[in-house]
């Protein structure tokens, strides 16, 4: 769990006690000693006893980096964001589109059209460290085919925003 803390430069505290050695030193009973807070700092998850099935299960929901994490190399994580060009390019019906995270975080990934509207949104959760991929089919965010022509998909993290165009032929 160190590793994993230390690798994503988390400020915020980490403490594993499911013995409760810890919680029984200081015994303040009115403040919970369960807390899972997510990539975004949003509490997910609070309780007064230890119910570790519970816990992984909104660990593994809201901290998809935090499993497994210490069996991936260093080296071959991502060290910083990075958004790929779309392949194929041009496509039709559909395109791939691959980007890299350094460290866990919320993503939004966009089609915008030329104009600055926003035709569909891909992503839009959490997301661990790592390679990720979404596939747009060319359709907008009602299920329609969008027409042919260029478009552009955005990136934004909490620290990273970023835009590439891509083109659709009918």
């Amino acid at each position: 769990m160190k590793g994993w803390a230390s690798l994503r430069k988390l400020t915020y505290p980490i403490l594993i006690d499911p013995d409760l050695s810890v919680w029984n030193l200081y015994g303040m009973d009115y403040i919970p000693h369960n807390v899972v807070i997510d990539t975004t700092r949003v509490v997910r998850y609070t309780n007064y006893g230890y119910e570790e099935a519970e816990i992984l299960r909104v660990i593994n929901e809201w901290l998809p980096a935090a499993t497994g994490v210490d069996d991936i190399p260093v080296e071959n994580q991502p060290l910083n964001y990075a958004l790929h060009q779309n392949y194929p390019n041009p496509f039709n019906p559909q395109t791939t589109i691959n980007y890299e995270l350094p460290s866990p975080e919320k993503v939004i990934l966009e089609i915008i059209n030329v104009t600055g509207n926003r035709i569909r949104t891909l992503v839009n959760s959490p997301m661990g460290t790592g390679r990720h991929s979404a596939v747009w089919d060319g359709r907008d965010e009602s299920g329609r085919p969008v027409a042919a022509g260029v478009y552009l998909y955005t990136l934004k993290t909490g620290r990273c925003a970023v835009a590439k165009k891509l083109l659709l032929i009918r």
